[in-house]
């Protein structure tokens, strides 16, 4: 049994059965305020919203499958095929290519882009955002969120006084950080994987990018105008920081860390827990922190081992 309903510019499906997260047996069709396309990979922009206006029609491709009370947005556009589970959002003027799959809670937020074959797992969720084809993000995994950053006190030069405040709120204003704005957008490209709870910044000066092809495993963070090469991974744990920029076939094993606007040239792999403070431009291993090639940080260590070793033998012959 389905109910279909329409209200306030909203498509919502509910109904008395609980489907999986690819339901199969239950077919919405859109009401008669929304219009419904058969050729919906012709008429799905990739890289292009559809930014809502009181007159903007939802636009659901055929065959598309709603889960209970998942919720489509006015001006939104939906591919042939897509299929949302329950509780699933997609935003007012956001664009789901055909065949997207998006799981119970998922949400693919104001300014979101969705490819064809895009899936996202139970409550990932985008915005601000361009998915490219066939991109998965696991559960809990978002982009497009703001990123972390701020000016510090006597920086910003464009904070405004007022004449009625007392000295107090004068200098509180002039200590207190004040958030920078980040106002641009993430670009995930086409076949990315991002694990669960990884998280990928929008950018403030620059768009974030992930290229095409690039993996990150779970609780992987990407920073504010990061840009990350094609065929890149990224280990659990891994951190690359704002404004970093990483070539083509880069690895970077479990908590390994790149500072803000360092460089990791293409081929670079640095190795877990190691981390880059400054740019990497020979492709090779690198470890420890801070990073050197791999040859001469384990050549380090064995010479520490070496020389606690003896410190050790004399301790004992003093003793």
């Amino acid at each position: 049994m389905t109910r279909e309903t329409a209200h306030d510019g909203c498509v919502c499906a509910k109904t008395n059965n609980i489907l999986s997260f690819f339901p199969s047996s239950v077919i919405i069709r859109p009401p008669s305020s929304t219009t419904q396309s058969d050729d919906a990979d012709a008429g799905v922009p990739k890289t292009v919203f559809r930014k809502p206006t009181p007159t903007a029609r939802t636009v659901l491709g055929a065959d598309c499958v709603l889960g209970p009370h998942a919720v489509v947005g006015a001006g939104a556009r939906l591919g042939a095929g897509s299929i949302l589970g329950a509780g699933a959002f997609v935003a007012p003027g956001a664009v789901a290519g055909a065949r997207a799959r998006l799981g119970p809670g998922a949400c693919a937020g104001p300014e979101s882009n969705l490819g064809a074959d895009v899936v996202m797992h139970a409550h990932a969720a985008v915005k601000h955002c361009d998915v490219g084809d066939g991109a998965v993000l696991h559960q809990h995994a978002s982009a497009g969120d703001d990123g972390f950053g701020f000016f510090l006190p006597g920086e910003d030069s464009s904070a405004e006084t007022n004449d009625g405040e007392d000295g107090v709120e004068r200098e509180l204003k002039r200590v207190s950080l004040k958030k920078k704005p980040q106002t641009l957008r993430a670009r995930i490209g086409a076949g990315c994987e991002i694990g669960a709870g990884s998280r990928v910044d929008r950018g403030s000066w620059r768009d974030t990018t992930l290229g095409e092809n690039t993996k990150l495993d779970n609780l992987v963070h990407v920073g504010h105008n990061a840009r990350v090469g094609s065929n890149v991974m990224l280990c659990g744990g891994a951190a690359v920081g704002g404004s970093a920029s990483l070539g083509d076939f880069v690895v970077m094993g479990g908590k390994a860390a790149v500072r803000d606007h360092a460089s990791v040239c293409a081929g670079a792999r640095v190795a877990a827990k190691a981390g880059v403070t400054s740019d990497i431009r020979t492709p090779g291993d690198y470890a420890g922190f801070p990073a050197v090639p791999a040859a001469r940080w384990r050549r380090a260590v064995a010479r520490r081992a070496r020389e606690e070793r003896r410190g050790g033998t004399r301790g004992t012959e003093e003793r």
